[in-house]
């Protein structure tokens, strides 16, 4: 192999919904281990008003903001969803009977 092409934004080929997949599911897997959870419990707690404005906050919002740029609108009902989204089990990717991997709250 003498070279290799990267298209990682997607301008040689339409590679954003594997990218989208890709990255929800490593996303996925990481979700519990992250710290947003105990970012707020953290400072009810401790009441540590400088680890809640330099690091604990932007941790909450950066959370927020990417489960919100994964939604999709459903017009029939009206409300926002997150489809596809893994457990923590990682011996089962999909409900029995499932065609996609992931869980739907439909």
């Amino acid at each position: 192999m003498r070279a290799v092409i990267l298209d990682m934004d997607g301008v040689i080929t339409q590679t954003a919904r594997i990218h989208r997949t890709a990255w929800k599911q490593m996303f996925n897997s990481f979700m519990e281990s992250l710290p947003h959870k105990n970012a707020w419990q953290y400072y009810q707690a401790k009441k540590d008003m400088e680890f809640l404005g330099n690091y604990g906050a932007e941790m909450i919002l950066s959370t927020a903001l990417f489960w919100s740029s994964i939604t999709e609108h459903n017009s029939r009902s009206g409300r926002y969803e997150i489809k596809g989204v893994m457990g923590p089990d990682e011996y089962h990717t999909q409900y029995p009977g499932s065609d996609s991997p992931g869980r739907n709250n439909t």
